[in-house]
């Protein structure tokens, strides 16, 4: 089985609030890194995403499907669901994508 045939007969649809994305939503970094994965031949049952900093954080005034940087004090909050996601996953490798992940990895997360 080919990695793009994991996702091929999906149809895209938002579950929560479809009234306001009827048609669905990509959310772009999770269709570009999606796109990567798959690119190079990487199978979805092979890894686990997750945000360094688990939760979404948006412009008010952008409404919810915009983003922001979390501020110090929302990333300090998010180190502890860090710590338990990477204990519940114990792997050889991880890999942070951006800034605010990279910083979260290099925190003591122990």
């Amino acid at each position: 089985m080919k990695s793009n045939d994991f996702f091929s007969d999906i149809n895209p649809r938002r579950t929560s609030k479809p009234e306001k994305c009827p048609d669905g939503f990509s959310e772009p970094t999770a269709t570009i890194v999606w796109g990567t994965l798959l690119q190079h031949g990487l199978r979805p049952d092979q890894l686990v995403l997750w945000n360094a900093f688990p939760w979404h954080s948006f412009d008010l005034r952008r409404g919810m499907l915009s983003n922001r940087m979390p501020s110090n004090s929302e990333q300090a909050a998010g180190l502890l669901v860090l710590k338990a996601f990477l204990e519940l996953f114990p792997c050889d490798q991880v890999v942070a994508l951006g800034k605010i992940a990279a910083a979260q990895l290099g925190r003591d997360l122990m």
